[in-house]
């Protein structure tokens, strides 16, 4: 029974700590702070990326999704992409993982043919191979932070707000 209790209370302590905003991300339990987490990510991954396949154009775009952690937790999503010349379309997942990891990114181990996992300071990025198109490669860049609970008028201000902020010239 002590056991039991003791799990509870590690879980309960683990779901307060998780939720309140901390850990290596800094404090994101308020939507700006998130969403400027998310921008600095897009901002250090952008040396690598560029570095790793030049691109020729790029759009990007961020804002609050619901997640895992109740009905007033989100996470910052930037989703969005850049075109690049098509040598890319063999050598740059290779070359985005060496520029990532050269950035302090560390290396996720699901990298593959296709696509590059990374994460650094809790904010997850995910660069991926999409198409060959007339302009050259696709390549999808996807940045994440971590899932935050915010307090009611937050939240009710993530759900009524201006939609998706657009980061192209962030990049």
């Amino acid at each position: 029974m002590r056991i039991l209790g003791c799990v509870v209370a590690l879980l309960v302590l683990s779901a307060c700590s998780a939720s309140s905003g901390g850990g290596a991300g800094g404090d994101t339990s308020d939507p700006a702070s998130q969403a400027r987490l998310g921008k600095e990510a897009l901002e250090a991954a952008r040396p690598g990326i560029t570095a790793a396949l030049a691109p020729t154009d790029h759009s990007f775009g961020g804002s609050h999704m619901s997640c895992r952690l109740g009905r007033n937790s989100f996470e910052y999503t930037i989703n969005g992409g850049v075109i690049a010349g098509a040598d890319t379309w063999a050598a740059g997942v290779d070359a985005v993982s060496d520029e990532l990891a050269r950035s302090g990114w560390t290396l996720g181990t699901s990298a593959n043919e296709v696509g590059v996992k990374a994460e650094r300071n809790g904010v997850s990025l995910y660069v991926q191979r999409q198409r060959r198109s007339e302009d050259g490669v696709e390549w999808r860049v996807q940045i994440t932070t971590p899932c935050v609970s915010y307090s009611e008028e937050d939240a009710d201000a993530v759900r009524g707000g201006s939609g998706t902020d657009d980061l192209t010239g962030d990049f």
